[in-house]
């Protein structure tokens, strides 16, 4: 792919993948029903923000990049591994927790940097990425509440 717009787009699509399969995962858990709250909500907003998204590669007119989406798949399954594995569910919990709070920061990166290229390229003109970094940022504080929360827990303070 030679558009680096397109390109840039595609990078953050394989991201929102590997962060719905990682929500799914907290939102079908046995045993913690307020995590299964928390993340069917988050769920819904990310894969808003992903179709969103994926609105904006058809008017860039980026082609599928398979090849990234599946190598955002297999991160997501080594890390499941990974998270699933540690020496405790709280720490494993926590981990995820934290790779997604990293994500949601990236996606309000992403916001930020289409806001100034929408300022000289139609296709992306008329989204409200203002809108779109509100409710990144809003992701990540409730992600990085949910994170902090379990310290004690974790780190047997």
């Amino acid at each position: 792919m030679s558009n680096p717009l397109a390109t840039y787009l595609h990078d953050h699509l394989a991201g929102s993948n590997f962060a719905v399969s990682l929500v799914e995962t907290w939102r079908d858990a046995p045993g913690d029903d307020s995590l299964n709250v928390f993340a069917a909500e988050l769920l819904r907003e990310i894969e808003a923000d992903r179709a969103d998204l994926r609105s904006i590669i058809e008017r860039v007119g980026g082609e599928g990049h398979s090849f990234k989406e599946t190598l955002g798949w297999i991160a997501e399954k080594v890390s499941r591994f990974k998270l699933g594995h540690s020496s405790g569910a709280d720490l494993a919990l926590f981990e995820g927790l934290e790779m997604l709070a990293l994500g949601i920061l990236g996606k309000a990166s992403l916001w930020d940097a289409l806001a100034v290229v929408a300022a000289s390229d139609s296709r992306l003109q008329g989204i409200d990425f203002a809108q779109l970094l509100e409710r990144a940022k809003d992701q990540h504080a409730r992600v990085e509440a949910r994170r902090m929360r379990l310290v004690p827990a974790v780190f047997a303070l």
